[in-house]
């Protein structure tokens, strides 16, 4: 499993929780996640999730004030890279907490600044809010059997 955070296509937090990435070059994420956002705007909808050979990409969006008296908004996008056969809504649910939980914590000029530095002090809060749906050593080890 990956998750991304990110806002105007830029990448703010990253995590893997195995040892190898389904996408090697933070540029290639980068523009998936730049791809997606165009095609979402273009076609005015939102995509929630979307499935490749052996993985879905699941996507949750909110809206952020530009400022605190701002009625103009922005987006900010939580990504999850799973395997195709996890359980979608109980992810979705916990996406949502977890996006929530990073709005709280950083302001809207932090998020607008892309501090990078800055974000990884919620490295170890999306680990805890995730949690179970981590995937743990032995489940990998159970696949391979």
């Amino acid at each position: 499993m990956e998750v991304i955070i990110s806002h105007q296509s830029e990448v703010l937090l990253s995590r893997r929780y195995y040892d190898f990435s389904i996408i090697n070059d933070e540029r290639y994420i980068e523009g998936l996640i730049h791809g997606i956002e165009i095609l979402a705007e273009n076609l005015e909808d939102e995509i929630l999730k979307f499935t490749l050979g052996t993985y879905t990409i699941v996507l949750l969006s909110q809206s952020i004030p530009f400022t605190d008296i701002s009625e103009k908004k922005s987006q900010i996008h939580i990504y999850c890279i799973v395997n195709k056969n996890t359980e979608i809504e109980s992810l979705r649910r916990v996406m949502k907490i977890a996006l929530t939980s990073f709005t709280n914590r950083f302001t809207s000029l932090d998020i607008f600044n892309h501090n990078k530095k800055k974000f990884t002090e919620f490295n170890k809060r999306i680990d805890f809010i995730l949690g179970d749906l981590i995937p743990k050593t032995e489940d990998r080890f159970r696949k391979i059997i």
